[in-house]
């Protein structure tokens, strides 16, 4: 499933790297554990099982990279459902908690052969034109659950490292490379409206 007005970020990534083999097991709004967070889709634990039961597991995996890209969905979801408590603390308990699902599935990915393997950090999604009517402490306090769990999710793959003479795992942080990329004008003007299927977005 899809939501893109063009090529996903993976398909630009795939054609870069001589037209290399894609295989998704992701599911557009997912979160990391839906009995933690939850939406209809599979999960990231799903997903992960999904992959187990797939001969991919059983060939080499020196020349194979995975990527995964979790938790932005869970914060969303924590800040906008009314089901959540609307406080601080919980909202950092429930977060803190997924990061136990990605280390256990880190592991199962592991343990199937994979070692090259890129987490990317939630980027800077508190930002969002639909947050644009919030509060200014509203989202402040996304941004920082933001930065929680991206430092937590670097601190998992850096303990999957120690862990794993052999793991090469890594930690893209894309909240920081968000800021790289555009001027702050263009990042502020870009939060207060959406593109509306434009063929060419601000920026």
């Amino acid at each position: 499933m899809r939501n893109s007005d063009g090529p996903l970020w993976v398909e630009y990534l795939t054609a870069m790297l001589n037209d290399a083999d894609l295989y998704t097991f992701a599911r557009v709004g997912a979160t990391v554990n839906n009995s933690l967070v939850f939406r209809p889709q599979p999960d990231f634990s799903g997903q992960v099982y999904r992959y187990t039961l797939t001969e991919d597991t059983t060939e080499p995996k020196y020349d194979k990279l995975y990527f995964i890209w979790l938790g932005g969905n869970d914060i969303a979801e924590l800040y906008n459902n009314k089901k959540y408590p609307n406080n601080n603390v919980e909202r950092d308990r429930i977060l803190n908690d997924t990061q136990f699902t990605i280390r256990y599935n880190l592991e199962k990915l592991y343990e199937t052969g994979a070692r090259y393997i890129i987490c990317l950090g939630v980027n800077p999604t508190h930002l969002y034109p639909a947050n644009n009517d919030k509060t200014e402490e509203f989202r402040q306090s996304y941004k920082e659950s933001i930065m929680k769990f991206n430092e937590r999710l670097q601190t998992n793959i850096e303990d999957l490292n120690s862990r794993h003479n052999d793991s090469k795992a890594v930690f893209f942080e894309t909240y920081k490379l968000f800021y790289s990329f555009f001027p702050e004008q263009t990042i502020m003007e870009n939060s207060k409206w959406h593109c509306n299927y434009s063929a060419i977005c601000n920026g």
